[in-house]
């Protein structure tokens, strides 16, 4: 297991709830393609596309709140998320209409390859899934009339990413969807660690809910193993944490300095184990779950619910020097 070096950033919350977000696609992913193939790729580009869509609606319906016309300078200019400084980011231009940007650097595509020892100067196939199928959803999921294409990314090796945004004056495809109730949840879109702790809830629940809709019952078993996968890397990777910084590997560290800031979680109190969990991923799960039907008894709430907490907490319980690498 590979966890040594990785760039966790642990003096920063916002750095770590994007690395939870990270790793939860990776895992997701790589076990959908294990199992499934090329078809659990589509799946996983399906999840990415609805997902970007909904956000997209999303971060339309927060700025119209202000009174922003939906246009390509108000989405770059009032993104969802606080830009981050590692990325090198520059404009080559911007207005209404039309964008140019460029990043130079990509802590997702670092960790991707890094995670399946790939070199930077090459292609991240789960990666890849990502960046060709949400990006562009996003911006569609805003204004239809945006179109971005992406003709270079880090993740397949490029120097660079270069998102090239124009503007459709007549667009032939539409977006729908179901927004119910979304203003009774707190956003919090001026805080970036709720608006992360927002996306990566998001992110798992389109991925899930994507893999139990196409393949039913080996769907749950896929997610199901993902987050087994995912769950025991973090309890591991969690303890290194613990070990490098000084703190006994023990319940008390677990509950007390879990990689989760501390005034988004609680502690669950029904788990026979140590547990903590987020009650506004729980209230977005519930909302989705109300506007997105789930076939299947064993919704994606239900299995983070059920295996995420207890996999961590078996992870970080049997963590040994020699995980590391």
């Amino acid at each position: 297991m590979k966890i040594k070096d990785m760039d966790w950033n642990y003096t920063d919350q916002v750095s770590i709830m994007e690395n939870l977000y990270i790793l939860m696609f990776y895992f997701i992913t790589k076990q959908a393609v294990i199992c499934f193939g090329t078809e659990g790729k589509q799946s996983i580009a399906d999840a990415c596309k609805e997902y970007g869509h909904y956000r997209g609606g999303l971060l339309a319906i927060e700025q119209e709140s202000h009174g922003l016309e939906r246009n390509v300078e108000n989405f770059y200019g009032h993104y969802d998320l606080p830009r981050d400084p590692r990325t090198k980011q520059k404009y080559i231009h911007l207005d209404k209409h039309t964008a140019e940007e460029e990043f130079y650097a990509c802590h997702f595509s670092n960790i991707w390859k890094w995670l399946d020892d790939i070199p930077l100067q090459e292609c991240s196939p789960i990666g890849k899934i990502y960046c060709d199928n949400f990006h562009p959803a996003m911006w569609q999921g805003y204004n239809t009339h945006m179109e971005m294409t992406l003709p270079k990314i880090i993740v397949q090796g490029d120097e660079k990413c270069s998102f090239i945004t124009k503007w459709i004056e007549n667009p032939t495809h539409a977006i729908s969807c179901p927004f119910q109730n979304v203003k009774t949840l707190e956003w919090h879109y001026d805080d970036g660690l709720y608006v992360m702790n927002t996306i990566y809830s998001l992110l798992y629940f389109f991925l899930s809910r994507q893999l139990i809709e196409s393949f039913g019952d080996k769907g749950i078993n896929c997610t199901a193993d993902a987050l087994r996968t995912y769950g025991q890397y973090r309890g591991k990777l969690l303890a290194y944490i613990h070990e490098q910084t000084g703190h006994p590997i023990s319940e008390e560290s677990f509950l007390k300095y879990f990689d989760y800031p501390a005034y988004i979680i609680k502690r669950d109190l029904t788990k026979s184990y140590p547990a903590m969990y987020s009650q506004h991923s729980r209230n977005i799960w519930m909302l989705l779950e109300n506007n997105y039907h789930c076939h299947y008894t064993q919704n994606p709430a239900a299995l983070y619910d059920t295996y995420m907490g207890q996999y961590m907490w078996n992870g970080y319980l049997h963590y040994h020097s020699d995980d590391i690498r």
